[in-house]
């Protein structure tokens, strides 16, 4: 039986300071067979790279693309 994958779509506009809640809900997820995808809408405050580090730091930044 093959796995079915979710894709979580997350759009972002200067949120770095409550973008951890939703990234760490993604994190915690007991189905792994999943990918996230943030879109960053030219955010001034550092909100792409705070995603890219936040994943690469938990160990899910093969999961999470950062599309600006």
């Amino acid at each position: 039986m093959k796995k079915t994958k979710f894709v979580f779509l997350t759009p972002a506009y200067n949120c770095k300071n409550e973008i951890k809640q939703t990234l760490m809900s993604m994190f915690a997820q007991s189905y792994n067979n999943w990918r996230a995808i943030v879109i960053d809408d030219v955010s001034t405050d550092g909100t792409g790279e705070y995603v890219v580090d936040l994943s690469n730091n938990c160990g899910f930044g093969d999961k999470v693309t950062v599309k600006r």
